[in-house]
């Protein structure tokens, strides 16, 4: 038999009443009580405090669901764009050292190697006609440098621009994904668990009310991962002695057949 705390509506005295009567007299003021209206009423308070925590979590895992987009575009970003920008300083230190050796350095170096051969031919006693082919090949030859320099030059400042520009891009998908996340700021997930499976395991279980708050999803989905890699461990240790009892059965079924 359970004992029921009720008040009385008359005077406000506290009361108890079994839950097997409907009415009972308050001992004070002689007032009747109706107790089934006490029972439903404390019914209805559990009810209520129950339904709040249910809408806490849904509240918290709809704020989580919100930010799944927002947390893996940034993450997905800020790593693309430390890429791009060490691609940026590659590339601006190419061009720097195409600008460093300079068009006249690298003339310089195309008519040196021009003198040395034109002193082999002398050397070789080549004829006149000789030379002027090699003076015509050789104004090719500098011409030739130089343009290859230059258009390597241009395509190096064109893929340079277009990197900039992609980091541009990164850089507002990440101030757009900061400012949806500063909107949250209660909830603070570590970098480790933003990818997909890991987001929707902390929003599910909190939206169950398996864990109260994000800390406490974060530690079930720990247990999971530790479960996961025991289980994986366990079968490769089940693999590992298959195939030792397949290797002894060879060398068994070996040793027979040479008896």
């Amino acid at each position: 038999m359970k004992i029921i705390k009720i008040e009385c509506p008359s005077c406000g005295s506290n009361l108890n009443a079994t839950d097997d009567v409907s009415r009972v007299a308050c001992k004070y003021c002689g007032a009747t009580v109706i107790v089934e209206d006490s029972k439903m009423e404390g019914y209805n308070q559990e009810l209520g405090k129950l339904q709040a925590k249910s809408d806490t979590h849904i509240k918290l895992a709809n704020e989580i669901d919100e930010l799944i987009k927002p947390l893996t575009t940034r993450f997905r970003s800020t790593k693309e764009q430390t890429k791009l920008e060490n691609k940026s300083k590659e590339l601006t230190s190419s061009i720097a050292d195409i600008d460093k050796m300079g068009k006249v350095k690298l003339l310089g170096k195309i008519a040196g190697g021009i003198i040395v051969l034109y002193i082999i031919l002398i050397a070789a006693k080549a004829t006149t006609g000789a030379f002027i082919f090699f003076g015509l090949v050789s104004c090719l030859a500098v011409f030739i440098g130089a343009f290859i320099a230059v258009t390597k030059r241009e395509k190096l400042i064109d893929e340079l621009e277009a990197t900039e520009n992609l980091i541009i891009q990164h850089e507002a998908k990440i101030k757009e994904a900061n400012l949806i996340i500063s909107q949250h700021p209660n909830i603070q997930i570590p970098q480790k668990y933003i990818h997909k499976r890991a987001l929707e395991f902390i929003r599910n279980s909190i939206k169950s009310q398996e864990a109260v708050t994000v800390e406490h999803a974060i530690s079930l989905y720990e247990k999971l991962l530790r479960e996961e890699k025991t289980i994986a461990l366990q079968k490769e240790q089940i693999r590992l002695q298959h195939q030792q009892l397949e290797e002894m059965q060879d060398i068994i079924d070996n040793t027979q057949y040479y008896q």
